[in-house]
């Protein structure tokens, strides 16, 4: 409360009569005299004084300033938050109150007069609570013009609006916000993670082709050991120093960043010491509170997301979460992830990999409030522990199955010392022959292979000046 957009929030939204608890109303108008007079608003000592002089003594004072002062909320966008909750117990007050005036009534003696100026007055009280209650950070005005309704904004105000541009951390595949990744286990999610962790604090390369703008990353490695993330650091290094901008986290730190003791404000903490920043969250099983047997899940997994997107939004950072694929496959990718549409309604971004256990290739999908749906192809180095982006899934499958048939046909061709057979060929490469027919067609009037004797054979380019000709390997076998 001590920071100045904090204070405006809350001179905003509350006033001195919302506080049910008369020491903490005193803090509230002390703090609101100071600033108005350009006072600081950060002393104990003087707000205690302040105190003194509305009649608490100076131990009262003391034990009420910093309490509300300064452990009431750490950051601005807990603000409204905060204030809405004062709000609700001054709405209960005011309503009490009404109930009161309405027993009123029921005296022999009542003054009816009396009795309905403060009925009247308590409902406007309860009319204001409630429009103040609706308000969001930047609407919290407390003055409408006619005709305005609370917590809305006009479309000419909103183009008038300016914006920051967004922070991509993968331009065109994670930008600022909740972005969720989403894998089968052991399917090399974490390689993906660590490499993005340390490509994005060194500014270098990620999926081999993408270069990232260098800003601070904070990777919580909740699955991982110290001994096993340093091993997996050195693998993917390869001798280079570690960037400075890169902090970790372990499985022996897990208690610590878990939401039930306070991790979602750590991870807003962080990202509010570092602008732009992006935390990495392997895996959100290990910070989420369990479902309550008797609990709504999507209700709950919804405000998991919203809380952990509200801390990326409030400071112009991102936040990853990886999470897993649940075993059977769907026609949606998305419908594939390890958690109810509750979270699905909340993260900007969602990305899942697909992958065969034992082959190298995976294909990871992407769609998102600010990105376009893709399915991009993805290969792994087993050695180098490196994922490659390849380009568009489809075009690279094709390129595969295309790759594929050639050397069917060469092999055929060199077994049999005749032109490969359209069968003989689907059944090599153990494709339907209907789907091999198609493509040796594209192939053919792209000239990779030549239709001969009701079969084909290979095709090689030779001088820019001289048509396509047959290998004389191809017509010997």
């Amino acid at each position: 409360m001590n920071e100045p957009a904090l204070l405006a929030v809350l001179r905003r939204m509350l006033k001195p009569e919302d506080f049910g608890y008369t020491p903490h109303r005193y803090v509230f108008e002390a703090m609101c005299t100071r600033a108005e007079s350009g006072l600081p608003v950060d002393d104990d000592e003087l707000l205690a004084n302040d105190l003194q002089a509305r009649g608490l003594s100076r131990d009262d004072a003391l034990a009420v300033v910093s309490p509300l002062a300064y452990t009431a909320f750490d950051t601005y966008w807990q603000a409204p938050q905060y204030c809405r909750e004062v709000l609700k117990y001054a709405l209960k007050a005011a309503r009490h109150q009404i109930a009161q005036w309405n027993a009123d009534t029921l005296a022999p003696d009542a003054d009816e007069d009396a009795i309905a100026a403060g009925s009247a007055s308590a409902l406007a009280r309860i009319a204001d609570i409630e429009r103040r209650r609706r308000m969001g950070d930047d609407e919290a005005t407390g003055a409408l013009a006619p005709g305005e309704i609370a917590g809305t904004i006009s479309a000419r105000d909103l183009l008038a609006k300016t914006f920051p541009a967004p922070v991509w951390i993968v331009r065109g595949l994670i930008t600022q916000g909740l972005t969720a990744v989403s894998g089968k286990p052991k399917m090399g999610k974490s390689w993906l993670l660590l490499a993005l962790a340390l490509a994005r604090a060194g500014g270098g390369n990620f999926l081999s082709s993408l270069t990232l703008d260098p800003g601070p990353v904070l990777y919580l490695a909740l699955e991982d050991t110290e001994e096993s993330l340093q091993e997996r650091l050195r693998i993917v290094l390869q001798g280079a120093n570690a960037p400075e901008a890169l902090t970790l986290a372990t499985s022996a730190q897990m208690a610590d960043w878990h939401m039930n003791n306070g991790g979602i404000e750590r991870i807003g903490g962080w990202l509010e010491a570092h602008p732009g920043g992006c935390v990495i969250v392997d895996t959100l099983a290990k910070i989420k509170p369990a479902h309550r047997g008797n609990g709504d899940a999507y209700a709950e997994d919804y405000a998991v997301g919203a809380r952990l997107k509200a801390a990326a939004d409030a400071h112009n950072g991102a936040v990853i979460i990886v999470t897993h694929n649940r075993k059977a496959k769907a026609e949606d990718p998305l419908d594939e992830i390890n958690a109810t549409t509750g979270l699905m309604g909340a993260f900007d971004t969602g990305l899942v990999m697909r992958r065969t256990r034992g082959e190298a290739d995976a294909v990871l999908y992407s769609t998102g409030r600010r990105v376009r749906d893709a399915e991009l192809a993805l290969r792994f180095d087993a050695d180098s522990c490196f994922w490659s982006l390849m380009g568009d899934a489809s075009k690279y499958a094709t390129s595969k199955e295309r790759a594929e048939i050639l050397q069917a046909i060469e092999e055929l061709v060199q077994a049999t010392g005749r032109p490969a057979q359209r069968k003989q060929t689907a059944e090599a490469v153990q494709k339907p022959s209907s789907n091999v027919g198609y493509l040796l067609t594209q192939m053919t009037n792209a000239q990779q292979v030549i239709a001969r004797d009701g079969g084909y054979l290979l095709s090689t380019p030779n001088s820019p000046n001289t048509p396509n000709t047959t290998t004389d390997a191809c017509v010997k076998g």
